[in-house]
């Protein structure tokens, strides 16, 4: 009987000192079973590049929540205790603008995946540019030269252009045009590019407007407006009339 009641004291004492697994989900004290928003961040900068470290410093929140993190060196975060509800995950670092992720359903158990972005809008500016109405030996159409001028930059820079009938064009919209990037070699002073400008009869007294762009065509969807936000574009230079 002896050895019975030893070997029984010997198992309880066992498994008081058994290690539990955490789990990604915890219970408050008002029950609510919660867990956690995990994902990645891409840093783009104003010339287009995407590095691959150096990513900390992105802070991650939620609307209506206490709950942030900010990024590590590849970009990783993670938010923990996050309850159950509906959420917009907003996406900061100082220079960049803001990317949000809308009406996010969290259920409060186990882990969500998230991925965001931090931009850099573009801090280099265009001279001035002008743009005069031509025709295509080859097709016989009208197409428009643009002649860009900018102070030289050792990197490559990016630029976002947007065509309509007037001079409030003012946005990069699809709706109001058509809207194109380009890539200008590094060390230029000046930048000739052609563009058509599908769906008007005529070119002339057009307008052509360009933004300084960092590129990666990274937007997300505002409910609130029911409209897109693109992300990384600077100060565009005045709508330039077609001559």
């Amino acid at each position: 009987m002896k050895n019975i009641a030893f070997a029984l004291i010997c198992i309880v004492v066992f498994l008081s000192c058994k290690k539990t697994t955490p789990t990604t989900s915890t219970t408050t004290t008002d029950n609510v079973v919660t867990g956690n928003i995990s994902g990645k961040t891409t840093q783009i900068d104003q010339y287009g590049n995407t590095p691959s470290s150096g990513l900390n410093g992105v802070t991650v929140s939620l609307d209506n929540s206490t709950v942030t993190a900010v990024t590590d060196n590849s970009g990783n975060y993670i938010l923990q205790g996050v309850k159950p509800g509906v959420y917009t995950i907003f996406f900061n670092k100082q220079g960049c603008e803001a990317y949000e992720i809308q009406q996010v359903n969290f259920p409060g158990n186990g882990t969500l995946y998230e991925n965001g972005y931090a931009v850099q809008k573009p801090t280099f500016q265009f001279a001035s540019a002008t743009a005069v109405n031509v025709v295509d030996s080859i097709f016989h159409q009208n197409r428009v030269k643009v002649t860009l001028n900018l102070s030289p930059n050792t990197n490559s820079l990016n630029l976002s252009y947007i065509t309509g009938a007037n001079n409030s064009i003012d946005t990069i919209n699809p709706g109001q045009g058509s809207f194109y990037n380009i890539q200008i070699p590094p060390n230029t002073s000046t930048f000739t590019f052609n563009t058509a400008f599908f769906g008007f009869t005529s070119a002339t007294g057009s307008y052509v407007k360009i933004y300084p762009y960092s590129g990666g065509g990274v937007s997300y969807h505002d409910y609130g407006t029911n409209s897109n936000k693109f992300l990384g574009y600077g100060t565009p230079l005045a709508a330039i009339k077609v001559n």
